[in-house]
């Protein structure tokens, strides 16, 4: 699998979104608490076999969690490329890594 790594903050919280390409023709999400309070939920969403990123999208729309947009190009690239290792963690500006 695919696993891009974005670190966020999500209502003071913070987050880490993985967004992923399973060479088993899906996409996935995680979206995580880093340091979650006792008796807090560790995860906000976790989507195991996504059929389209744009489901994964509204999601974080709708969770009010910016995502750059070349992160979602950047897993379009391995699901085309049939890339499954790749391992990617984003800059806090939503850059790629040099």
């Amino acid at each position: 699998m695919s696993q891009h790594y974005f670190n966020a903050v999500h209502r003071g919280d913070p987050i880490t979104v993985l967004l992923g390409w399973d060479p088993l023709d899906h996409f996935f999400m995680i979206v995580e608490r880093r340091e979650p309070a006792p008796g807090q939920d560790d995860y906000l969403f976790i989507s195991t076999g996504a059929p389209t990123l744009d489901d994964l999208r509204v999601t974080l729309k709708t969770l009010c969690i910016p995502v750059p947009r070349v992160m979602f190009d950047q897993v379009e690239h391995d699901r085309r490329n049939g890339l499954g290792s790749r391992v990617v963690v984003y800059a806090a500006d939503g850059s790629l890594p040099h």
